[in-house]
């Protein structure tokens, strides 16, 4: 969502990195969300991820309550906040903290060198048409 259809920052942005089997059926997920919460930054949609994993995604009732799910994580989420808890997200019981840490990082790190990619190509596509401006004026 921006507020302008040129030249504007997204109000809500999205990263999704799932894997599927053979079959379509997920089985990870990693979801996070901007501009949703309460609190700035990314926020990862956990009970979300605990819900698409071992399901088959391309089921209309499922994405359905997919939405439902996400809904309860966002509300749960800003409730979280507004009592002042540090973290707006439940917490994995099976997994230690910095293996979760460690996996956003490596989701970050991802999503900042697909980012740098895309200036790149911007970039690289404004000084072709630069050049090809002063070739067909000089």
């Amino acid at each position: 969502v921006a507020s302008r259809k040129r030249n504007a920052h997204a109000a809500v942005n999205a990263a999704f990195n799932l894997s599927f089997t053979p079959s379509g059926v997920c089985v990870r997920a990693l979801i996070l969300f901007g501009g949703v919460c309460a609190h700035k930054g990314m926020w990862r949609a956990k009970g979300l991820e605990a819900y698409v994993c071992g399901k088959a995604l391309c089921d209309d009732n499922t994405l359905q309550h997919a939405l439902s799910v996400l809904t309860e994580d966002i509300l749960r989420a800003n409730t979280d906040m507004a009592k002042g808890s540090h973290t707006a997200e439940p917490q994995d019981e099976g997994k230690e903290e910095e293996e979760e840490e460690e996996e956003e990082d490596r989701f970050t790190c991802l999503s900042a060198v697909n980012a740098g990619k895309t200036r790149t190509r911007t970039r690289t596509r404004t000084e072709r048409h630069a050049e090809k401006e002063k070739a067909t004026a000089g």
